[in-house]
């Protein structure tokens, strides 16, 4: 499925088991996946992103992988970079 906009995830993301983002980053798609989308997202769901670090709220995002509310993130941007080595994403499951 394809999302054209950032309202149109949120209808989504409920019934998401993958998701890869690979959006650029503006004012509407900074902070796209926070607290609400990642609860609504299957505990089974994976979230990947390729495209630019703010557009996932990262303290939502390691609440997320510590509570199991998705099964895991494949990230390949974070909202500071380079990463601190005491990111807590680097602990995170």
């Amino acid at each position: 499925m394809s999302c054209t906009h950032p309202d149109s995830f949120r209808n989504y993301s409920i019934n998401l088991t993958l998701v890869n983002i690979a959006v650029p980053l503006t004012p509407e798609t900074k902070g796209l996946i926070g607290q609400h989308e990642l609860r609504a997202m299957k505990k089974t769901a994976f979230l990947i992103n390729v495209a630019r670090g703010k557009i996932i709220d990262e303290n939502a995002l390691i609440k997320a992988l510590k509570e199991d509310w998705i099964a895991g993130a494949g990230l390949d941007v974070f909202e500071t970079e380079p990463i601190d080595p005491n990111n807590e994403l680097w602990f995170t499951a």
